[in-house]
């Protein structure tokens, strides 16, 4: 018994790190399903898993298992952010995905896209996703500045609205049937 006793110590400390990581990983990946299944996102605990699993695999007598860090997804969300925001290729999809959201606009959101940018107005992004209680499937147009010139309020199939509410769009143009909005909101008029 006396000869396995530095062979525990060694493991000790690395099971522990892994079980912590193992953890984590768990409840990342359960994030993950979660988000998928209900159309919500919910956030996990991105790359701690894969951290603790790394650095109880690297003081362990097996080193080259470290590798399992690898099955956090969070080092590959990273990958994709700085590929993304960091390489030509990246800023190009990026670009192409922006356009191909601006395309899907219906006619009447579009041409009023087009009158604020032919007014100075720019748009700040373009997303699809679920913001402020909207379902998954929403587009959001958001622009730099609030709505120039004169506001058409009586748009057939189209809402406007305006809101003093800081934990809301400061205005919007909301096309309901086709799940699309264009706001200006409350962040981007402090930062001008």
């Amino acid at each position: 018994m006396g000869e396995n006793v530095p062979l525990m110590n060694r493991w000790v400390l690395p099971v522990i790190l892994i079980a912590i990581g193992a953890f984590f990983l768990f409840m990342t990946y359960g994030a993950l399903i979660t988000s998928h299944k209900k159309g919500v996102h919910i956030s996990g605990v991105p790359c701690m898993g894969g951290l603790f699993i790394f650095l109880g695999f690297i003081l362990s007598p097996v080193k080259w298992l470290s590798v399992l860090i690898l099955a956090d997804p969070g080092y590959y969300m990273i990958a994709y952010m700085l590929w993304t925001g960091y390489t030509k290729a990246g800023r190009a999809h990026e670009q192409k995905k922006k356009e191909m959201l601006l395309d899907s606009l219906s006619p009447e959101l579009k041409t009023l896209l087009d009158q604020q940018k032919a007014l100075g107005n720019t748009v700040r992004s373009v997303m699809k996703g679920r913001l402020l209680g909207d379902t998954e499937d929403h587009i959001y147009v958001i622009l730099n500045k609030d709505f120039l010139g004169e506001i058409q309020e009586n748009i057939p199939g189209i809402e406007y609205t305006r809101s003093d509410d800081r934990h809301s769009w400061k205005s919007q143009f909301y096309d309901r049937a086709n799940r699309q909005k264009i706001v200006h909101d409350y962040e981007v008029r402090n930062a001008e």
